[in-house]
């Protein structure tokens, strides 16, 4: 997938395309602005194989599953499957966040997956990957994937984001 922009999605932003769901103004537009490169070859989308478990447990029509699944058969969308080298990785990823925790708490275990197989992912491509998600709010006993945006574990860059819409703003402007 060389050459082309490269995305990693968390299973509720396919979500929050296949539904419509509107959070944050624009960034629905951008979710239709990527999946409209994805489209055309322009985009490669990234995520975990766990994603399939997650979207399909998720409430959707026989539709939206159907869209889904013609997305994931593309040669531009790539599953990270949840190998031993992910799940070890995940698993130093929470290692880390229990024993430093941020607001008390640390990632899930479906999270540090995630966030592992988008640090794969990354070094794989061997350029920046944009880890994109809703979780931005801690919940009961976990911590929002955002605030791990940076340097997580202390140890591996990865910029964690919701749907970036400043990009947006200009190009709705022009």
């Amino acid at each position: 997938m060389d050459g082309i922009e490269l995305e990693y999605w968390d299973s509720c932003v396919f979500l929050a395309l296949l539904q419509e769901e509107t959070h944050k103004s624009g960034e629905l537009e951008y979710l239709k602005k990527q999946a409209r490169k994805f489209d055309i070859g322009a985009l490669a989308i990234v995520t975990s194989s766990i994603a399939l478990t997650e979207i399909f447990e998720a409430r959707l029509s026989d539709e939206n599953k159907a869209k889904f699944r013609s997305m994931y058969t593309r040669s531009n969308f790539q599953f990270i499957d949840a190998s031993v080298q992910i799940c070890q990785l995940a698993s130093e990823i929470r290692g880390h966040y229990k024993i430093s925790p941020i607001d008390g708490l640390y990632p899930s275990t479906p999270d540090a997956i995630h966030v592992a197989s988008a640090i794969v992912a990354q070094s794989n491509s061997k350029s920046e990957l944009f880890l994109i998600t809703f979780d931005d709010e801690n919940k009961k006993k976990e911590i929002a994937l955002t605030k791990l945006s940076g340097l997580v574990a202390s140890k591996y860059k990865l910029t964690i984001c919701r749907p970036p819409i400043k990009d947006m703003q200009h190009e709705l402007e022009v």
